[in-house]
């Protein structure tokens, strides 16, 4: 891929010959221009190395001029040292107030800061030399959306809209922010009479799909999302957004065909393996689940949630030597999720390791004590192997924890029963019809599991 295909051939003239001074250690002079536009390159394709170098050898040559000192700045906001590029960005503003690309910066340093306030006032200064507003109003506007002001962020969205047609996100964020109003139709409207004056901006194309997709007509986004890949097929988002509006239509295999057509335009193709395997998860082809997940883990051996899927796809098969493997390497890559201790303690029981299910089941608990199928799978643990009294206990621990469900009451109740606390059964029961009503279903779900309390059950 051609690295200067978007930038003039002043910028690859300078941006070579720099290299090739560097790269054979030669004495060559370069001017202060010459230098800004070398390092603003680098910072443009976020190549982090060579800018350090860059910035380096510039203030080498000139060490107290202003415009080196605020790449300088660039290069710390890049190395996420916002503090001191802030610092720094302060000394050039008391030193030229009236530079309208310090006041950029500091406005860009105070949005990562997260003091939005002070980011737009700095935006607002840089503006006053009319360069590149499409930018500073979409940052203004992505300001206002952090104060929770959505009419005025969408106010500067559609302002730098107007000016430049292919600001990406922009568009993307007024979508949002209509979405966030309940306005989504007001969004529909702008964009299908922006599109009508644009047809050629791909991103307000996209836009247009997430509106749609937001309002649940899924055959407009749809076409939305081919638009958009017409006019640019490189944009990884317009095939994902194809291939949720695919999902939404119930089309499982044009959702996975579209995600594998457009995975060489994706920057994380292990996540799109991941996706592709979890759409044949979720239609019951774990055959093909297993093979999308492993092709996941062959770009990123440490992506911890296609173990767990995997685990899951061969548990459905019937698989669980293989399952428990899968899991295990979940686990040694990220040993603090909850979710995958659970899965272990349920493969650990299927192979009736009840010691090391047991352990499993405890840890996910200890880790993780605010979901309700941690707590029922212990308790269903405890109860299965006959240990109603320390079930009941446990059960009583979670209904104080956390906001109980049924079937949490169905196996208390049944616990209490089959330790004999009778009295306590006969509340827990009339707990659970406060809150479930006289739901027979209710019932018939605990006399399944504790067939003899029927003739308690009558008393009520």
């Amino acid at each position: 891929m051609d690295r200067f295909k978007n930038y003039d051939n002043d910028v690859r003239q300078c941006v070579t010959t720099y290299e090739e001074t560097i790269r054979n250690h030669q004495q060559r002079y370069f001017d202060v221009d010459e230098l800004e536009i070398v390092i603003d390159f680098y910072l443009d394709q976020n190549d982090i190395e060579n800018l350090e170098t860059a910035v380096r050898y510039a203030e080498q040559l000139y060490p107290e001029h202003n415009s080196i000192k605020l790449r300088r700045s660039h290069l710390l906001c890049a190395h996420g040292d916002f503090n001191k590029a802030l610092s720094l960005l302060k000394e050039l503003n008391q030193l030229e107030p009236d530079n309208t690309d310090v006041h950029y910066a500091l406005g860009t340093v105070y949005g990562y800061l997260d003091q939005p306030q002070r980011a737009i006032h700095h935006y607002q200064l840089a503006a006053a030399d009319q360069y590149r507003l499409d930018i500073i109003y979409s940052n203004i506007g992505d300001e206002y959306m952090k104060l929770h002001k959505i009419d005025d962020a969408i106010k500067y969205f559609k302002k730098a809209m107007a000016i430049d047609e292919h600001q990406d996100f922009t568009a993307e964020n007024l979508v949002l922010c209509y979405n966030e109003l309940g306005q989504i139709d007001k969004a529909i409207r702008y964009l299908t009479d922006y599109v009508r004056e644009h047809p050629y901006s791909d991103c307000s194309w996209g836009a247009l799909g997430n509106a749609y997709l937001f309002a649940n007509r899924y055959n407009e986004a749809a076409e939305a999302y081919e638009y958009a890949l017409v006019i640019d097929k490189t944009v990884f988002s317009y095939y994902a957004g194809l291939s949720d509006s695919y999902l939404c239509r119930f089309e499982y295999s044009k959702a996975a065909s579209v995600l594998l057509d457009g995975i060489d335009y994706s920057d994380d193709k292990s996540m799109v393996y991941h996706q592709i395997g979890s759409i044949y998860f979720d239609t019951n082809n774990y055959h093909t689940a297993v093979i999308y997940f492993h092709k996941a883990l062959s770009v990123d051996p440490y992506m911890d949630s296609s173990y767990h899927s995997l685990a899951l796809s061969y548990e459905q098969m019937g698989d669980i030597a293989n399952a428990i493997c899968a899991v295990k390497q979940a686990i040694s890559i990220n040993p603090m999720e909850a979710h995958y201790h659970l899965t272990s303690g349920i493969l650990h029981e299927k192979q009736s390791d009840n010691d090391i299910a047991e352990s499993e089941y405890r840890l996910a608990l200890e880790l993780d004590n605010s979901t309700c199928e941690t707590w029922l799978s212990l308790s269903d643990f405890l109860f299965s192997t006959q240990r109603y009294e320390e079930a009941a206990q446990l059960l009583e621990e979670a209904a104080n924890t956390i906001d109980p469900i049924a079937d949490l009451y169905t196996l208390w109740a049944a616990s209490l029963f089959m330790a004999g606390h009778n009295s306590q059964f006969l509340s827990v029961v009339q707990i659970a019809h406060k809150y479930y009503g006289n739901d027979p279903k209710w019932d018939a779900q605990l006399i399944k599991l504790c067939p003899e309390c029927i003739r308690l059950l009558s008393t009520l």
